[in-house]
């Protein structure tokens, strides 16, 4: 314990002389305002892989701290699949915040001149320039712009991604499809039957029951995840049969449209109208070219 005390009492001592011009390595601190990057959510969210052309998009910029001196402007910029060798501008001499920006496919597909497949990823950030005329990039192949873990703030936003997916378009689901699994066993393999549109993100297909009703299936826009609400679907010798959705932790694995592929499927629980369960049923249907 003395000589612990001892060696609190030298720091003590030590520390108040030590000042920043005792050491000349250490840098000035220079203050650089972190973009704030949002999507409006009125607009695509996503591409689409099928056809990138309908892609228009908004989003806003604005700066993440509104306090302290902002930047001169800022110069909006995109990247394609993590590729730092060519940064591509989207908007030049920003300096009203918050702005709004637009960005379309035709757009994406003029700037980088190659066509827009499935899993690209299309990055947008800030070059930033300072009042007094110092530029930081936004994605700088020598390190982070930024600073380490900024992007991690609570809150922050300073990269905004667009990536290509398979949009789901309940029109292209109109049609013939192929039983590629059944194991409800109503249907074999191979066999082909029709699915309806009803609307936007509504599909519907029916078993070979008696007195066959439509089972509706719900879409999620945002996922691609498919469900069914509890409905009867038809008959089965004297009982009434229910279908729903099977609840799943990875919905992907057995309730998803995949329409890359034009894949329906769905996994269902059933249940007649006497108490008795019979299951829970993966159907796969695939859109007949």
């Amino acid at each position: 314990m003395k000589s612990f005390l001892s060696y609190l009492a030298l720091l003590m001592i030590i520390l108040p002389g030590c000042r920043k011009d005792d050491n000349p390595r250490i840098p000035d601190i220079i203050e650089v305002h972190l973009p704030f990057f949002q999507k409006d959510e009125t607009t695509s969210l996503t591409i689409s892989a099928q056809d990138p052309t309908t892609f228009s998009a908004k989003f806003s910029v604005d700066n993440f701290f509104k306090a302290g001196t902002p930047p001169k402007e800022m110069d909006i910029v995109i990247i394609r699949n993590d590729d730092l060798s060519s940064v591509k501008t989207i908007a030049e001499n920003v300096t009203t915040f918050p702005t709004t920006i637009e960005i379309t496919g035709q757009q994406l597909l003029d700037l980088f001149g190659q066509p827009i497949v499935l899993g690209d990823r299309f990055d947008i950030s800030a070059n930033i320039t300072t009042q007094d005329n110092q530029t930081f990039p936004a994605f700088d192949p020598n390190g982070n712009a930024y600073g380490a873990g900024v992007a991690t703030m609570p809150g922050a936003a300073p990269v905004l991604r667009y990536e290509a997916v398979c949009a789901f378009t309940a029109a292209d689901y109109a049609g013939d499809f192929e039983v590629v699994t059944d194991e409800w066993a109503d249907y074999a393999p191979g066999t082909v039957i029709p699915v309806t549109v009803i609307d936007e993100n509504h599909l519907s297909f029916v078993y070979a029951a008696d007195n066959a009703k439509p089972i509706i299936v719900e879409v999620d826009l945002a996922t691609n995840e498919t469900s069914v609400a509890l409905q009867e679907y038809g008959d089965y010798a004297a009982f009434g049969i229910f279908g729903m959705t099977v609840e799943s932790s990875d919905p992907a694995s057995d309730n998803f449209v995949a329409p890359c592929e034009g894949i329906l499927s769905v996994r269902l629980a059933h249940n007649d109208n006497a108490g008795g369960f019979y299951g829970n049923n993966l159907i796969v249907l695939k859109k007949v070219e």
